[in-house]
């Protein structure tokens, strides 16, 4: 198995800049690039031997992501399984890839009178993912990346909540500043998911209490105050344009921000890149944009499909907002 091996301290490489502002499923990873450059030419191998070496349990999930979203169902998944039943990584790649199909085609337009349809194949491909993310667990019992999916098919298949909670916990307690599992944990508390806002509330302030500066779970307070924008909207009927500039919703996120990226304790990853487009975004909506700068300055061209997508297309926000926010740095300085 990989348990001895999957918590070792070895970090994806952090990507060069992009010549343009750019939203890759990769991020631009150099190691991700290149493997999914071997599977759209059919070379499995690649991919056996990035997610079968040692590597930190939030590198391990970003791989997962990043190799597992495909436009069609990619035959390297079913050849890995069938070649190599025993293998964990074949089978969390497996459940992985399914997951991201079901949401990708309940996410897209569809005909009506095929709704029926398109959500019992959603449904359907759910549980066959739950099925090869539980034989990854087994087969690899020290890793938390198939209990951080199964958070992910959880809310697809509306389990209740003590289930939802006990895969949490099993991967937290694999991986306590596991970043993913606990944006999913978040995400199954929010009121568009049968949640409330204060229990998305109770379950940030508990999960970044006593961690420390640097740790990427301060993000969850970026996160938070997203799903309580949407859950405002949700309520009024509208997008508020002044949510984030509540002097509270503005304190809070200079706070986290600097707890996630205090110097003398942040060490960069290929997650840290995620969390700043998450920050930028906030703290750019919040009016903050010499904070939001600092975010900018360090990214580059480097953007995330979320949370940019939820002010359009995802590459012109994050353009219109750099140059927003370093304009005002440019005066200000």
């Amino acid at each position: 198995t990989l348990s001895s091996r999957t918590h070792l301290p070895i970090s994806a490489v952090l990507p060069p800049p992009a010549a343009a502002p750019c939203c890759e499923t990769h991020w631009g990873e150099p190691n991700a690039i290149r493997v999914r450059a071997a599977l759209e030419q059919g070379q499995r191998k690649p991919v056996e031997d990035l997610m079968e070496s040692p590597m930190s349990p939030n590198d391990r999930q970003f791989f997962s992501d990043a190799l597992a979203d495909w436009q069609d169902k990619p035959r390297w998944v079913e050849a890995w399984v069938a070649a190599r039943p025993n293998s964990a990584s074949a089978w969390l790649m497996h459940g992985a890839e399914a997951i991201n199909r079901a949401w990708r085609e309940r996410n897209s337009t569809i005909p009506e009178r095929q709704q029926g349809e398109n959500n019992q194949r959603f449904t359907s491909r759910l549980r066959q993912a739950d099925e090869s993310l539980a034989r990854a667990a087994e087969l690899d019992p020290g890793d938390a990346t198939p209990w951080s999916w199964m958070i992910r098919s959880a809310i697809g298949l509306k389990l209740d909540d003590a289930e939802i909670e006990r895969r949490f916990n099993e991967a937290v307690r694999r991986a306590p500043n596991h970043r993913q599992a606990h944006s999913a944990r978040l995400q199954s508390l929010a009121s568009k998911w049968g949640g409330s806002n204060d229990q998305v509330w109770r379950f940030v302030r508990h999960a970044t209490a006593g961690v420390g500066p640097g740790s990427p779970l301060h993000v969850l307070v970026a996160e938070a105050h997203i799903e309580t924008w949407f859950a405002s909207a949700q309520h009024h009927g509208t997008v508020s344009s002044t949510f984030f500039r509540d002097p509270a919703i503005q304190r809070s996120l200079i706070a986290a921000s600097h707890d996630a990226f205090e110097p003398e304790a942040f060490h960069p990853s290929i997650d840290s890149l995620r969390n700043r487009n998450y920050f930028a975004f906030c703290l750019w909506k919040a009016g903050l944009l010499e904070h939001a700068a600092e975010h900018f300055a360090a990214l580059g061209n480097r953007v995330t499909q979320s949370p940019w997508c939820f002010a359009g297309d995802p590459v012109t926000a994050f353009t219109e907002a750099r140059s927003e926010s370093c304009t005002s740095r440019r005066a200000a300085a």
